[in-house]
């Protein structure tokens, strides 16, 4: 099998292949409308050497032009669908793909705020998918609810997973997430398999009266971000089968994962290495090598590899003695609020355009619900307001980039070294946000 809804259709032309907006599609019914879309792409000139830029909203269309790019070979480059035009334009889309094989790019922003595309080929998607079937396995009426964004690589591995094994995605509406919208779907759909970041367990789990786990649901991949102990202790409690995952969009998706049908009450960590995947610590980092790994990023630009071959996460963790995986944390500079990556330093330079605005810290801090809020301290002139502030951030950020806390100071708290102590900024911050309850 491979990554062609061409040949699903061969091998399966009656079997389900997708749920969306109340219809139901065999791999047979979307033959001719991927085939129709290919011929559209044709027609436009679609090169393999081009990247051609999807808006990666979750609808049925999007999958079907997503399919007819893989068909082609025509690197599809997702766009998260809630940038601003000017995000947009930062991706350089008009930029030639080097001749590295990449079947999809999915762009993420950088410690320099600069946005890189990753280049991830057939092969590695392939190898990912294989990967994670060894340890979830399939089963005959197996379907994969599709409820993170298709922009993400948490997203788009759930179709290409379903695809390769020739099994059915539910897709939810586009929207913003509703914990009791996604039980329901959960029940409704019979969903088997499910990927949620936590702070969507959480809210699902804080349903009154407490959420009883769908009867056909066997396996919820809970990852994007860590989870905390008494999260995995409650959802354990209430015996919904979770399954801590550790991954990166470098490495399509998951590198580690709890092994299928064990219980995680917050010690067992993010599972071993899954096959295909290795993992070592050095100085207290977490560096990666194995088949599911990124080819190059796009624009061409220079990549954390070390002498020997491996893939520098930036990611702090531990090994334990049977090779289970223990995050210490994410990247230093990473922000994940709500499941969504949130890099300071492109929020910074943001606030840093503003007239009057002198100088921007971005920070994470933490939070029950969303796991980290953006959270922004800023030296700024009297004259500018804050409203000026938020009117400038909605034409140039996301709305899960653009800071939830904004405090004003005279001068940023610096370091011993002359730095922005960003340390500093989290406790002010936390004490700010704690005084207000």
């Amino acid at each position: 099998m491979n990554l062609s809804i061409l040949d699903a259709a061969a091998d399966a032309p009656e079997r389900l292949a997708l749920i969306a907006d109340g219809m139901q599609y065999t791999f047979g019914d979307l033959l001719p409308l991927v085939q129709a879309e290919m011929q559209t792409l044709q027609k436009e000139g679609v090169s393999p050497t081009r990247p051609y830029p999807v808006n990666a909203r979750r609808e049925v269309a999007t999958l079907v032009r997503l399919y007819a790019l893989f068909e082609l070979g025509v690197p599809a480059a997702l766009v998260h669908h809630r940038l601003t035009d000017a995000e947009r334009q930062r991706l350089y889309l008009d930029a030639p793909a080097p001749a590295e094989g990449a079947l999809v790019i999915i762009f993420t922003s950088g410690s320099s705020s600069k946005p890189k595309g990753v280049m991830l080929s057939r092969e590695a998607l392939c190898s990912s998918a294989q990967a994670s079937a060894t340890n979830l396995g399939w089963q005959e009426n197996d379907r994969w609810l599709l409820n993170l964004p298709l922009g993400h690589i948490g997203g788009l591995s759930i179709v290409t997973r379903c695809l390769l094994a020739r099994q059915c995605i539910v897709m939810a509406a586009e929207g913003r997430f509703s914990p009791q919208a996604v039980l329901d779907q959960l029940h409704r759909y019979r969903i088997t398999i499910a990927s949620l970041a936590p702070t969507m367990l959480a809210q699902i789990l804080e349903l009154q009266p407490p959420a009883a786990v769908p009867g056909d649901l066997r396996t919820l991949l809970l990852g994007g971000a860590s989870a905390s102990k008494a999260l995995l202790s409650r959802a354990a409690d209430l015996r919904w089968p979770v399954l801590t995952t550790y991954g990166l969009t470098e490495a399509c998706s998951q590198v580690t994962t709890q092994s299928y049908g064990t219980v995680n009450r917050g010690q067992l960590g993010a599972g071993a290495a899954l096959p295909g995947m290795q993992v070592r610590i050095v100085d207290g980092m977490v560096e990666i090598k194995g088949e599911s790994l990124f080819s190059a990023y796009y624009p061409p630009q220079d990549a954390p590899w070390t002498a020997d071959g491996w893939f520098c996460t930036g990611d702090f963790g531990r090994l334990s003695e049977d090779g289970i995986l223990h995050l210490l944390s994410r990247r230093s500079d990473l922000i994940v609020t709500g499941g969504e990556n949130v890099y300071p330093a492109e929020v910074e330079e943001a606030l840093e355009a503003v007239p009057g605005v002198e100088a921007a810290c971005v920070v994470g801090v933490p939070d029950p619900v969303w796991g980290q809020l953006v959270a922004a301290m800023v030296v700024r002139q009297d004259a500018t307001t804050e409203a000026q502030i938020n009117a400038h951030l909605r034409e140039h950020l996301a709305p899960y980039k653009r800071p939830r806390v904004l405090l004003n100071v005279p001068a940023l708290p610096l370091t011993g070294l002359g730095k922005v102590d960003r340390q500093e900024v989290i406790a002010r911050t936390s004490a700010w946000l704690a005084s207000r309850g």
